[in-house]
């Protein structure tokens, strides 16, 4: 399940990705919360994270923000969910193979990390195909802008 800061960075990503377009490409902390809608909270916590994960550039400074290092094209949204939120896995025993969930009854063969690995497999995938560009795209389209 997808946590609010992942939704958040997204949202934080996607007004970044529009920043990215004009010619300074930076957007400030404030114009970045604004854009995306973020609770003023929110913002530094999720512009952070974007930064840790080196999808952002962060300048201190009166002229300061934030921009994208790289092309909306090339970050996708698996990228954005793992900054916002760490490894997207459903379970700790799908993040490894050797781990048992410290729920998991003591079988050899439990069908739940069966579903689990399926589902994450799934949408991994789908996440990773996704990129940036998309989401601002779709963001275009059904406002007018992102």
């Amino acid at each position: 399940m997808m946590k609010g800061t992942a939704i958040y960075a997204i949202h934080a990503a996607i007004a970044l990705a529009e920043a990215y377009a004009t010619e300074d490409k930076m957007l400030s902390s404030s114009a970045m919360i604004h854009a995306a809608g973020l609770p003023r909270h929110y913002g530094e916590t999720v512009a952070n994270k974007l930064r840790l994960a080196k999808l952002a550039y962060a300048h201190k400074g009166k002229l300061g923000g934030y921009r994208l290092m790289r092309a909306p094209e090339q970050i996708s949204m698996a990228d954005i969910l793992r900054a916002a939120d760490g490894p997207t896995a459903p379970a700790n025993c799908v993040k490894s193979a050797n781990v048992r969930c410290k729920e998991c009854r003591k079988t050899p063969h439990c069908v739940a990390r069966e579903a689990f690995v399926d589902a994450y497999e799934a949408s991994l995938r789908k996440y990773e195909s996704v990129s940036l560009a998309d989401l601002l795209a779709k963001a275009r389209a059904n406002h007018g802008a992102a």
